[in-house]
């Protein structure tokens, strides 16, 4: 069978052009409708409004890689946090803070499992490493930059954690009781009750700040219901919510639960994912993921810091859903290209962003919620599209809904100038380019010992009868064979 390169070089020719006319029909439709969604207000002397002559920031970042080691996997992860000072007087400058958190970890998982389940649960183990790092930053710094989806994190997090039933962290003992389904059932959705006062999720939180009590009119559908899925838990006096004495501790338990979590991660010597001799599944580092992302909104909010997530490979087209007048929409065409393809076509020269959006409508975030039987407030976070210098990286800008838009644009503004000098990070934050950086070099660090890991777990008399069993005689005779050449 012969192929004639010259009909399959004009297919994808053609079909390239297709695509390209198809984007550039729909940039013309819809010209005009995008051009009254974008505007030029970087404005600098936001950055005045401070009260203090500068402030201190941090950008976070972080890294996973997972190597199959004689029928085990290796899990490599590092997360880091650099924290800056920016000074906003009449120049701006940007100037290294001395100081540096980073926190990185390998080892074996304690189960067997195939390569593809050993990513999702590295890739969800490394959210919480970045909300972690996130987090701690947040004690020194006024403005956290994230590199990536602030709303997605969460509302993936959200989704997976709906089977927590059978999660290991239930009947983990804590000071103050054992946590049962409905700690991990109503802390899930804590963040949301500070964003609808009248929330069913607000008056628990009420009630456990009020010794056990709060008058829930208006809500009592809800309340009821709650009350007969966990009867021990909560109770109805006429309108009043009644938490019995375990449910005014929920918070604390978990709370306490990522406190112990973390320290296991920051010991060397244990294994942060059996934790009191149980299995952790993704599913609980789900769970412990999305505790630890609404705890860094709840920290920022009352701390009063800005929280920023900047988004590189944006593939949403909500933005697009919320502006076209027509439905004829590319399936290929996500924001971000469309914004970039329109940024050309209209030769915009100067620094541009999008309205400020709700990325998630509420009728798409209800649905994450249809087990629950309970309605919450609309999605919390902010986004927005910018594009800092003529034809570079159009980027996605999330961000808590507290206002302070000016502010934070004026904040990516002058973070991509500083970075003016380095063409990898030409139009990007350079504290987010040196972080991505440093946990890649300690990635690399982690890997070279790995790489020879492998010939000690079989030669070690401790382990190897662990692992010999899980391998071929030809993978040993290998494995043997490459150490024997090498020492």
């Amino acid at each position: 069978m012969s192929f004639d390169y010259e009909v399959l070089l004009n297919s994808f020719k053609s079909s390239t052009l297709s695509l390209f006319s198809s984007i550039d029909r729909f940039i013309e439709n819809e010209l005009d409708t995008l051009s009254e969604h974008i505007q030029f207000d970087f404005k600098l002397e936001a950055l005045k409004r401070l009260d203090t002559p500068s402030l201190t920031f941090s950008a976070t970042d972080g890294s996973m890689k997972v190597k199959r080691l004689s029928g085990l996997c290796a899990l490599m992860l590092c997360s880091t946090s650099v924290l800056y000072e920016l000074g906003v007087g009449a120049h701006t400058w940007l100037e290294k803070w001395p100081e540096q958190f980073y926190l990185k970890r390998a080892f074996v998982l304690p189960w067997v499992e195939d390569e593809s389940e050993s990513e999702e649960l590295g890739a969800t183990l490394m959210r919480y490493f970045e909300y972690y790092t996130l987090g701690r930053s947040l004690d020194s710094a006024r403005v956290a930059l994230k590199d990536g989806s602030i709303l997605t994190d969460y509302t993936l997090s959200l989704k997976r954690a709906l089977s927590f039933e059978s999660s290991s962290l239930i009947g983990v003992e804590t000071p103050f009781g054992a946590i049962d389904a409905y700690d991990l059932y109503v802390n899930m959705f804590r963040v949301l009750g500070f964003f609808d006062k009248e929330s069913w999720l607000a008056k628990i939180s009420e009630a456990e700040e009020k010794h056990g009590r709060a008058l829930c009119k208006g809500v009592e559908s809800e309340i009821q219901t709650l009350c007969e899925r966990f009867p021990s838990k909560l109770s109805l006096s006429g309108n009043t919510l009644v938490l019995s004495e375990e449910a005014m501790f929920s918070n604390k338990k978990i709370e306490w639960l990522l406190d112990s979590f973390e320290r296991r991660l920051e010991r060397s010597a244990e294994h942060p994912l059996i934790f009191e001799n149980r299995l952790l599944s993704r599913v609980d580092v789900e769970l412990l993921t999305l505790f630890k992302v609404e705890q860094v909104f709840l920290k920022s909010i009352k701390k009063g810091a800005l929280l920023i997530g900047v988004v590189k490979d944006s593939h949403s087209s909500s933005f697009l859903r919320t502006l076209a007048r027509t439905k004829e929409i590319p399936s290929i065409l996500s924001d971000k290209i469309a914004l970039s393809v329109f940024s050309f076509k209209a030769r915009l020269d100067k620094p541009w962003c999008t309205d400020v959006y709700n990325p998630l409508p509420y009728e798409d975030f209800g649905k994450t919620l249809e087990q629950t039987g309970f309605s919450c407030a609309t999605p919390f976070v902010q986004r927005f599209y910018f594009q800092l210098f003529p034809s570079s990286e159009v980027f996605a800008c999330e961000t808590l809904g507290f206002g302070a838009n000016e502010l934070i644009k004026a904040l990516l503004f002058v973070l991509a100038k500083e970075a003016s000098s380095m063409p990898e990070a030409l139009g990007y934050n350079y504290p987010l380019f040196e972080a991505d950086k440093i946990s890649k070099h300690a990635l690399k660090e982690m890997e070279a010992l790995v790489n020879s890991y492998e010939v000690l777990l079989l030669s070690d008399t401790s382990t190897s009868s662990y692992v010999n069993f899980l391998k071929s005689y030809r993978e040993k005779r290998r494995v043997y064979e490459f150490g024997r050449k090498n020492s």
